[in-house]
């Protein structure tokens, strides 16, 4: 069980909503975490594009695995960061992940579409 000099450091480094914390690399891709009792949410989002309905099905998989990577990128600087503020390891178990695509522009008279591609991962806190 956290305590709350640590759930306060651990939401201290997952605020990405302002200041510096809040600029990313990339204007079209998103990561944010949210605390939940002992568990903690990475919301992974980007826009995607696809050439047809058969490429969508093709091209997910591989925005399912680069959102993997930047999640578990981003949750391993979030325990580092946790350890060097904290002293102690910060132990995230992946508990459940989801992913989904949402439409977002589309034409009858163009194959091309645009769409939302979400991940959405649970981790449980230990410490």
């Amino acid at each position: 069980m956290l305590s709350m000099q640590q759930v306060n450091t651990l939401g201290q480094l997952i605020n990405t909503t302002y200041g510096v914390s809040s600029t990313t690399t990339s204007p079209t891709m998103s990561i944010k975490m949210t605390l939940q009792g002992n568990a903690l949410i990475v919301k992974y989002t980007t826009i995607v594009h696809y050439a047809s309905e058969q490429s969508m099905r093709e091209q997910s998989k591989e925005h399912e695995r680069a959102a993997t990577q930047l999640t578990k990128k981003a949750v391993d600087e979030v325990e580092k960061e946790f350890k060097k503020i904290e002293g102690k390891s910060l132990k995230l178990a992946k508990k459940s992940a989801d992913s989904g695509i949402e439409l977002i522009n589309m034409s009858p008279y163009n194959p091309r579409k645009v769409a939302y591609f979400r991940l959405n991962t649970t981790f449980e806190i230990d410490v």
